[in-house]
């Protein structure tokens, strides 16, 4: 696992071109924040790829069998079973640790090497939280109760929390990625394994030494 700070929308396009470039028979799940930047993403690498990867935008029910590059939200995955996806691309933070290990965890399902790259850019932490005001509001609700006003306060709350970790975990220069995510959902007293070795942040401390 690794993370790329975002520069310019070309330079990360760029960027990913050459992971895929790395890709061979593979395949590659690419998740963006909303269906516009999905759209943005498709239209940019179907213009300079120049690959000829077969490659589709995620909306609904398709044949991902025929597809070797999808281009999604974070709605595509799940009950997901294909062994050939090797490369999983964030093109921004994803909603919550629990997004990003449910999503990341498309790849090596045969136990083979495979990839995830997280671009990011501090104007994500923005775009998640809108979505999730969006979705939140799209829920009906008295907002003249205070109850119901008391409780959107707590999940949009609990919604900052969920992002501010992800932040904090593309942020993390040191500690194994893998190890992260495992101390994440572990209870009190769980011995964790040790570094993986193959993260971006176990390389540079190995690099370090």
């Amino acid at each position: 696992m690794k993370m790329h700070p975002k520069s310019t929308k070309e330079k990360t396009i760029g960027e990913i071109i050459t992971l895929l470039k790395e890709l061979n028979e593979g395949k590659c799940i690419i998740y963006c924040p909303t269906v516009r930047i999905c759209d943005d993403v498709y239209e940019q690498l179907q213009e300079k790829s120049g690959l000829g990867l077969p490659m589709a935008v995620y909306y609904s029910s398709l044949d991902k069998n025929a597809i070797q590059l999808m281009i999604a939200t974070n709605a595509f995955g799940m009950g997901l079973n294909d062994k050939k996806v090797r490369l999983v691309i964030h093109y921004s933070f994803p909603l919550s640790i629990g997004n990003l290990i449910q999503e990341t965890g498309r790849v090596r399902r045969d136990h083979n090497p495979a990839k995830c790259i997280i671009f990011y850019t501090c104007h994500d932490i923005c775009t998640n939280y809108t979505i999730i005001i969006q979705s939140r509001e799209s829920i009906t609700e008295d907002m003249n109760d205070s109850f119901e006003a008391n409780k959107r306060k707590e999940y949009l709350a609990k919604a900052c929390e969920k992002i501010f970790e992800v932040v904090h975990f593309c942020e993390e220069q040191y500690i194994c990625r893998e190890q992260m995510l495992a101390e994440y959902f572990a209870w009190n007293g769980d011995n964790l394994s040790p570094p993986c070795a193959h993260c971006d942040n176990c390389l540079r401390v190995k690099f370090r030494i």
